[in-house]
């Protein structure tokens, strides 16, 4: 693919989603069933940025099936991060409702090796908009991959 071509917010969702994919959800531990950032990336569409950020995996060992919503932060100095819409949350808190949905943030100049990385659960929070004060408690290793444990 010629990241020249592509919109700089699909190159920043396709190499967060690489990342994401290579070293947190693994291919021997987590089944990949959706990713919407390599689709989006194919369609070259750029009315179609950040928001289509989605994982669904599947845990290996346990079957488990769990949706993750990534977003990637460059240089925000924001108090909180806005990582969905009002109207998307609301379809979140749905989804929440049949298999479990984790936020995913991450952050640093390079989003395909994050400095750091945040992971909750969608039931942790009541709104679109999280404070980087409270997300603090949900950091997670950037050099290993997620323990299917700490989905939880």
């Amino acid at each position: 693919m010629n990241e020249i071509s592509q919109p700089d917010a699909c190159v920043k969702s396709t190499a967060f989603g690489q990342f994401i994919r290579r070293r947190l959800f693994p291919v021997n531990k987590y089944d990949l069933l959706v990713n919407a950032p390599e689709a989006l990336a194919k369609t070259n569409d750029s009315s179609k940025t950040a928001r289509e950020s989605g994982f669904k995996f599947k845990s290996r060992d346990s079957g488990r099936e769990f949706f993750v919503d990534a977003k990637y932060l460059i240089g925000d100095s924001n108090a909180s991060v806005e990582w969905c819409q009002p109207f998307e949350f609301k379809r979140y808190l749905e989804m929440d409702n049949k298999m479990p949905v984790y936020i995913l943030i991450g952050d640093g100049p390079q989003p395909a090796a994050p400095q750091r990385v945040f992971m909750f659960p969608l039931k942790s929070i009541r709104f679109n908009r999280v404070l980087h004060s409270y997300i603090q408690k949900y950091k997670i290793s950037t050099t290993r991959s997620v323990d299917e444990k700490e989905l939880s």
